[in-house]
């Protein structure tokens, strides 16, 4: 088989054990204990001796964890440990090397030679002849969810049978192997038995966006070391007391995904570990519901960016402890008995992936989708033939993205280049569009050329779609960079001469630093401007507030810059070269002061913000990740603001009005969407927000207060709605959430920014909002709308019910501003775009008294109606639509006619289809009413079949 064929069924792959068919294991076998013993140097402590209690009898904690490592590093010259990263909270996250003293010796030339095969290939008969003498380097990684600890314990007895082992097998794994593991990559997280870090978010979901601290020390691992696997432990929740899953993974499979890292995890590592169960008697299963699909987790990441077999395995979390320690520690030892004994043919096909990578890129090919389950009924779907030689991008606009970008794809080790001169590309295809077109790049332009090794992971990062070979996804089905980013440039269907990496056009760029633009000499008659178009340029302008410098945004166009931009004094030179053009922001200096003037601009506050956090997240943290960690990270973390946690209680107690008082209030509350999980192929989301965040009517009324004295209101997702229309600040704004007929599994969409609003100044036009099974608006005011032709870069089906929806609303209420967003613009990290208009909306100010708008304050009884209704309705109410096309139409008004339906629905019959629509007056929470049960039956009947229903 060539290096990067296809593995699994056209390959010939033999699997053993329990197949999964839908997540149901069809074969179980008896337990019993697998810790071998072997031959042991006394010099190296046991767990018990360190700790004082035998290993895997319980969850052991970070510092007995921690404690383990050094006593054994200090014993054992075969074990070496440093601290490569510090947890949110401060905890350290360690890196573990351990194989032969010879090796140790040996490693910065043995590293240099393996990462050259990667970094540097040359040709694939180099390849094979270096990698006969290299030993098989692995990274092991465990416990990224704080609630899954037992991978991380199983790591200690494993620790210890290479350190202490004596015998023949152990000192061949110790020559053959570099083993690097990681076994604590939450210590917070593991220290309270909480699935996310202390900032909420899922750690196993930030791969590539890399915004918090836990994670690029992972990364780190697999450019430091030519790491042919990765292994992933995990447990698994709701899959059977015994289950155990290991690859090969479900669909779908990216098309980019290294066919070496699928042929070494599914054809070398699982029949080892499927033979090591059957013997233990423990049952296990494949495919189910893990895919290798998104670049987010700690199996496909290693697998896409670092051609490895990414291996998860995922063992009952409900299982007895010391059972689950003992399997996965069985399933790991197997794992790195099999490399041992293929490592020869592991390193040779993982060189050999490098040079044909390259080709591939040259040629500007992608890979073909393939389906690797052979139980699944069709064949794969097609994806694009389209060439693609690589990315160009301009860097003087939102260059502070750009830069963000290029620390992302360095990290990664993607080969970056700057051009030295202006070139043309015969065929760019722009981010977010279909077609390509001549476009003319200036001088400094970025390029991303596919002739590198890296190229599939550059796809992965920069293509608007990924084209999956089947409708299902475990988490998302899109995350294009280029369009969350709204970055201006796309993808090279041509091939050009100064793609080539060795072109004189091209200079490499090594740093961050090498992009950002040169501070420019300023004299004490000019001002400072820079364009607030992306949410790096307000992390800067809130971190000028936050030093002392005034910050003006532009009213009008002002020399070439738009409305918007923010311009300061030429005084605060030295402030603006720390905060903006260091983060990569393109600063102008414009002659005679200009936008100074009260006439051209406006000054801005730094807002102090309230964050308005629920219980029923913070209840579940321990499971799920908090969709309020997203948005403390944003604000706290990424825009440098002062930020206070709030309670619902807190605000009905008058927190708000007394902080105010007492001259330490809040310029702007911002309430987060609530609880929502990740369940997979699960639509709509389970949400369990509170109405209103759980505020009673004497929250709400100071609220509204608040917003009418001069505050800003934010607010999004299911908890954000609800709780701007309940307190009178969304007048005219609908929301529904559909259960049936539009199915996202989470993908950014293409949305319309309009003019009309200071918190859209500099920000209008197309750009991207992530959709993760979010509520649709209706009425309000709109400032960001979904198109009438729906665009989704990932998979979406029935998107036709976004057309021309409501994305944000916003308006004045009293002096104050009140918006709300249907999606959450924090989600992940990932969408630049949408967190910039969030900046944009915190950083505009109070309305003038001239401006003032009379909203009229909600009455109790009102307000204790709407929250009695919410509350009933669970999560808002919903209308009811069936929709069929023409030549059904017929059918469908008869069925609806004999169904004793209401007497005031509505007909569309436009796009040459038939839809019906009843008012959103049932809950969420309500079962449909007799007459849509009795549509349903009477379409069925008639062998109709809906194109949308929402009942």
């Amino acid at each position: 088989m060539d290096d990067e064929q296809a593995p699994g069924a056209q390959a010939g792959l033999t699997r053993r054990g329990a197949l999964v068919l839908g997540g149901s294991v069809l074969a179980t076998t008896a337990w019993s204990p697998v810790v071998a013993a072997h031959a042991v140097d006394p010099d190296v402590p046991t767990w018990d001796e360190v700790n004082g209690y035998p290993l895997g009898l319980r969850q052991a904690s970070v510092t007995e964890i921690d404690a383990y490592v050094e006593a054994v590093a200090a014993a054992s010259s075969r074990v070496t440990t440093r601290v490569v990263g510090r947890s949110r909270e401060g905890r350290a996250i360690r890196e573990v090397v351990i194989t032969s003293e010879r090796n140790h010796r040996r490693l910065p030339t043995l590293r240099r030679r393996g990462l050259a095969l990667r970094d540097e290939p040359s040709t694939r008969a180099r390849a094979t002849r270096v990698a006969r003498d290299l030993p098989a380097f692995v990274v092991v990684v465990a416990n990224v969810h704080g609630n899954e600890p037992s991978g991380a314990d199983a790591l200690m007895q494993v620790l210890h049978d290479l350190a202490a082992g004596q015998d023949e097998q152990t000192l061949e794994r110790l020559d053959e192997l570099v083993l690097v593991m990681s076994p604590v990559q939450n210590p917070d997280g593991r220290d309270v038995f909480s699935r996310p870090n202390a900032m909420g978010f899922d750690l196993n979901r930030d791969w590539f966006a890399m915004t918090q601290p836990e994670t690029p020390p992972r990364i780190e691992l697999f450019r430091r070391y030519p790491a042919v696997a990765g292994l992933d432990l995990h447990e698994q929740f709701l899959q059977g007391p015994d289950a155990y899953f290991f690859p090969p993974n479900a669909d779908p499979v990216h098309r980019e995904s290294s066919r070496t890292g699928l042929w070494a995890a599914n054809d070398v590592l699982s029949p080892a570990v499927a033979e090591r169960f059957d013997a233990e008697g423990y049952p296990y299963s494949h495919y189910g519901i893990y895919d290798l699909f998104a670049p987010i987790y700690g199996d496909s990441v290693p697998n896409q960016a670092f051609g490895a077999a990414g291996f998860l395995m995922e063992v009952s979390f409900e299982n007895l402890y010391s059972s689950k320690f003992d399997r996965v520690y069985a399933a790991t030892d197997a794992a790195l008995a099999a490399m041992t004994t293929h490592r020869r043919r592991l390193v040779t096909r993982w060189a050999r992936q490098w040079p044909t990578a390259v080709a591939e890129g040259r040629r500007g090919e992608l890979r073909g989708n393939l389906v690797q389950d052979p139980t699944a009924e069709a064949e794969a779907l097609p994806a694009p033939s389209t060439r693609i030689f690589g990315y160009a991008l301009r860097t003087d606009r939102r260059s502070g993205e750009v830069g963000l970008l290029v620390q992302r794809l360095l990290d990664y080790g993607v080969q970056v280049h700057t051009t030295r001169r202006p070139v043309r590309a015969r065929r760019l295809r722009r981010f977010g569009t279909r077609g390509f077109s001549s476009t003319a790049l200036p001088a400094g332009s970025l390029v991303l050329t596919c002739a590198q090794p890296m190229k599939s992971w550059l796809h992965l990062m920069l293509e608007d779609e990924p084209h999956a070979p089947v409708d299902y996804y475990y988490d998302v089905s899109g995350w294009a960079s280029g369009v969350l980013m709204r970055l201006e440039g796309g993808a090279v269907g041509s091939d050009e001469d100064w793609l080539d990496p060795d072109s004189i056009v091209l200079r490499r760029v090594r740093s961050v630093t090498d992009l950002q633009p040169k501070p420019r000499p300023a004299s004490s008659g000019e001002s400072l401007a820079f364009r607030l178009d992306s949410a790096e340029a307000f992390a800067a302008a809130f971190a000028l507030l936050g030093d002392g410098v005034e910050v003006r945004r532009l009213s009008t166009r002002t020399r070439g810059l738009p409305a918007g931009s923010a311009v300061v004094a030429a005084s605060a030179r030295g402030r603006v070269v720390r905060h903006a053009w260091r983060r990569g922001v393109e600063v102008r200096s414009l002659r005679g002061g200009a936008g100074l003037d009260d006439a051209a601009s406006y000054p801005v506050r730094r807002p102090r913000v309230a964050l308005v956090r629920d219980l029923v997240s913070d209840t579940l943290e321990p499971v799920f990740a908090r969709n309020s960690g997203y948005a403390e990270w944003l604000l706290s973390d990424r825009f440098g603001l002062d930020v206070t946690s709030l309670y619902a209680t807190q605000i009905d107690a008058g927190t708000l009005l007394l902080a105010g008082v007492t001259g330490e209030g809040y310029d702007a509350v911002v309430v987060p969407d609530g609880f929502s999980t990740v369940l997979p192929a699960d639509y709509p989301n389970l949400n369990l927000s509170l109405p209103a965040a759980g505020m009673t009517p004497a929250g709400l009324l100071q609220l509204h207060a608040f917003v009418r004295g001069g505050g800003t209101f934010l607010g999004w997702g299911q908890q954000g709605i609800t709780t701007a229309t309940l307190a009178g600040l969304a007048p005219g704004l609908e929301m529904s959430v559909p259960l049936t007929g539009l199915d996202i599994s989470g993908t950014p969409f293409a949305v319309d920014v309009s003019k009309g609003d200071p918190a859209t100044s500099g920000l209008e036009g197309r750009t991207a909002a992530f959709n993760f099974r979010d509520p649709v608006l209706t009425g309000g005011t709109p400032l960001v709308t979904y198109p009438q032709r729906v665009r989704s870069y990932g998979y979406a089906g029935g998107t036709e019910l976004l057309a021309g929806t409501v994305a944000v609303s916003g308006q004045p209420i009293g002096t104050g501003r009140a918006y709300v967003c249907s999606f959450d613009p924090a989600f992940r990290g990932w969408p630049d775009a949408t967190q910039a208009l969030v900046g944009s909306m915190l950083m505009t100010p109070p309305v003038g008294p001239d401006e003032a708008t009379d909203v009229p304050l909600p009455s109790v009884g009102s307000l204790t109606t709407g929250l009695l209704s919410a509350s009933r309705a669970g999560r808002g109410a919903r209308p009811s639509v069936f929709r069929v096309a023409g030549a059904d139409g017929a059918t469908l008004r008869a069925v609806v006619a004999a169904a004793d339906s209401p007497g005031d629905l509505v007909w569309d019959d436009s796009d040459g289809q038939l839809a019906v629509y009843a008012p959103a007056t049932r809950g969420l929470a309500e079962h449909p009413p007799a007459w849509v049960r009795r549509v349903r039956e009477g379409l069925d009947a008639a062998g109709v079949r809906p194109l949308v229903v929402i009942a």
